[in-house]
């Protein structure tokens, strides 16, 4: 199951090539869309509000939901903060891999935002520290960057997945229905052993989807090289994927630079404090898994 050919899994395309390209005319509307499944991770929301008004000023952030999953006191720091609040039904399969996994499912929402242009879906636990136009002007309908694990293959050589921490999208409400269809119809597109839903826009999108550099999605543990990337560049984006700022910047922790201060989340609260980050969820019981 390398990527999905169209002559077995033909999809619907709601834009292609130049047509894809976010251009700001009339009508157009763009967002950097995050997600949360609970409470736990709104001190990261607050490093991505923060750091994306500093970076991005002008540009919208939005927040998709499962209305009774996030604690009032989490939609009232995301008020506080001008957040667009986008609730959606859930969406969720059982993951062996990692528990976690089986939440980031939802991610497929995000293709049915069609009062959306162009969505750039990030994880919560992202600083954005560089302009985000170039990006959202790409002429394609789904952009992602190579995952930077370090756990090697038996050939030694670093096993090639997109990293779901970062995806460039332009919602189309038929791609969301097919995606359904086939997580729906063929348990094993579901990666219930594997990344879940980053394995899954993978296999999607393997052959008609744009590869970024890495400075798109820049994993801080792997990826930085004191202020730039291995590579030399300048990033735009950096994801802590492990030594979460949860407590704000610490001093030596890769990226922690480009993160706000805690008097600065403070500030941009407005005396709203957010709940623990180590509060549990707050869904009530959970579904049994598919």
């Amino acid at each position: 199951m390398m990527g999905r050919s169209e002559a077995a899994h033909p999809a619907p395309r709601c834009c292609r090539d130049e047509a894809c390209a976010f251009t700001g005319a009339p009508g157009q509307r763009a967002a950097v869309v995050t997600y949360l499944r609970d409470d736990t991770y709104l001190p990261l929301l607050q490093q991505l509000e923060c750091t994306l008004r500093r970076s991005n000023p002008e540009l919208e952030l939005a927040l998709m939901h499962v209305p009774g999953e996030v604690s009032d006191a989490g939609i009232a720091l995301a008020r506080a903060l001008n957040l667009t609040l986008l609730p959606v039904e859930p969406l969720e399969f059982r993951n062996t891999y990692e528990t976690r996994y089986g939440r980031n499912w939802l991610k497929v929402r995000a293709l049915g935002l069609t009062q959306y242009h162009s969505v750039l879906l990030m994880d919560s636990d992202v600083a954005v520290v560089g302009d985000l136009a170039p990006l959202f002007a790409l002429p394609t309908d789904f952009a992602a960057v190579w995952d930077q694990s370090k756990w090697l293959n038996r050939f030694r050589t670093v096993q090639q997945r997109i990293n779901g921490g970062v995806f460039l999208l332009r919602p189309c409400a038929a791609v969301e229905a097919h995606m359904l269809q086939l997580v729906e119809s063929h348990p094993k597109l579901r990666f219930v052993h594997g990344t879940a839903e980053q394995d899954f826009f993978g296999w999607y999108y393997r052959y008609t989807g744009t590869t970024l550099p890495m400075h798109w999605n820049c994993q801080a543990t792997q990826c930085l090289d004191g202020n730039l990337t291995v590579g030399g560049a300048v990033p735009r984006i950096v994801h802590y994927t492990s030594q979460k700022p949860m407590k704000g910047p610490q001093p030596g922790e890769e990226g922690h630079q480009f993160l706000c201060s805690l008097r600065e989340l403070e500030a941009r609260a407005g005396g709203v404090a957010p709940a623990s980050s180590s509060s549990s969820r707050s869904g009530g019981a959970r579904r049994k898994l598919p």
